[in-house]
């Protein structure tokens, strides 16, 4: 009998330490993560999200958190229990999150209805798309931002053991922050600037709205550990009476018509104009050209008359050194002739001579070629 008391008792052993055994829980932390570990039994103030300081201490700077457990008796038996963790994790992610909320159901980041719907001064409804990026920007903002959003997300570890169950990282999300109350923040703003102004003004106002939200959000998120990189309307004006685009797409219509036909008639009168300029600028070229035309013949008359005035000259001298000595001038000029006839000259001289009995009348003359 105490024999198989004690198997039992053995056998009870090796099944509790094989089937309870505390299998280690490593949770991973991302490099745009901040996380916090908080005990959950103890001190009562460490478990508490409460307080700045108390998270503040509670951050770990580790990216790989081991969970530390204990075993709890649920009954009698030894292997009747289970293990319990001793710490909460508690995640912040860091990283940029761009949400764009529009009313199409085909855009934006939502399929919902998440347009920004205000009402003018005149009672105009309308709705316009914001697109907006933010982040928690450092591990000190990521304090504010858990103590002013506690986690609403879980991120489940798996355990493959009977006596765990899966452990459960509780995750901040800022994208879910973003869709809530910072959309309703921005359609809050954007109300009380659009009641500033009827609908015509409205459309000429947009930069000094776009300008007013992010002075009012900004600071505002800031102080809860949300950085606001950049924030902006998008899509135009979308109304709520259909009837009222129809009217305004009319008027614009117009107005480019308008535009149209200023600018086909300014570019008439620059065709016209540029026409002037190349006839101004071909009949200057005509003119150019007959003055130089007429400034070439003048020159070339000159140019001929200072020739004759010149042979004329040379006549008037001629005669008048004739007068003076009239034998002189014709030895002159015979021998001038004498030049004449050397230059042209070849060398050869006449093989018979004709004479007569009247002066001048004696030359010599080539015999004639030969007949055939």
């Amino acid at each position: 009998m105490k024999k198989l008391l004690l198997g039992m008792v053995l056998l009870s052993c090796v099944v509790f330490a094989g089937c309870a055994y505390d299998t280690p829980v490593f949770v991973p932390i991302d490099t745009s993560e901040t996380a916090f570990v908080i005990k959950l039994e103890g001190d009562s103030k460490q478990g508490s999200l409460k307080s700045e300081e108390m998270l503040g201490k509670n951050m770990v700077a580790t990216k790989r958190i081991q969970v530390s457990y204990r075993w709890i008796t649920l009954g009698r038996g030894w292997v009747n229990g289970e293990y319990l963790p001793n710490e909460r994790v508690v995640v912040v992610d860091r990283a940029p999150e761009t949400r764009e909320w529009v009313s199409s159901s085909s855009k934006g980041t939502s399929k919902n209805d998440q347009g920004i719907w205000v009402e003018s001064s005149d009672s105009v409804g309308f709705t316009t798309g914001i697109s907006i990026t933010a982040r928690v920007a450092n591990e000190a903002d990521a304090v504010k931002f858990l103590y002013n959003y506690p986690p609403k997300r879980e991120r489940v570890i798996e355990i493959s053991n009977a006596y765990k169950k899966d452990y459960s990282v509780d995750v901040s999300d800022l994208a879910d922050i973003m869709d809530q109350e910072v959309r309703t923040k921005i359609q809050s703003v954007f109300a009380e600037e659009a009641a500033e102004y009827n609908m015509d003004d409205l459309r000429d106002k947009k930069n000094e709205i776009i300008g007013e939200i992010r002075l009012k959000v900004i600071p505002f998120f800031a102080e809860r550990g949300i950085t606001i990189t950049a924030i902006g309307l998008f899509g135009g004006f979308n109304y709520e009476n259909p009837e009222i685009q129809k009217s305004i797409d009319k008027v614009f219509q117009g107005q480019q018509d308008e535009e149209v036909a200023k600018a086909e008639a300014k570019a008439a009168e620059q065709r016209k104009e540029a026409l002037r300029l190349k006839g101004e600028g071909i009949a200057q070229q005509k003119i150019a050209e007959a003055e130089g035309l007429k400034e070439a013949a003048i020159a070339q008359a000159e140019g001929e008359a200072e020739a004759i005035k010149k042979v004329a000259d040379a006549k008037a001298y001629e005669l008048e050194k004739l007068s003076q000595n009239p034998e002189a001038y014709m030895s002159l000029k015979q021998l001038e002739i004498e030049m004449m006839r050397l230059e042209v000259w070849d060398g050869k001289y006449p093989i018979y001579y004709l004479g007569g009995k009247q002066e001048g009348l004696n030359m010599f003359l080539p015999s004639p070629s030969p007949q055939k």
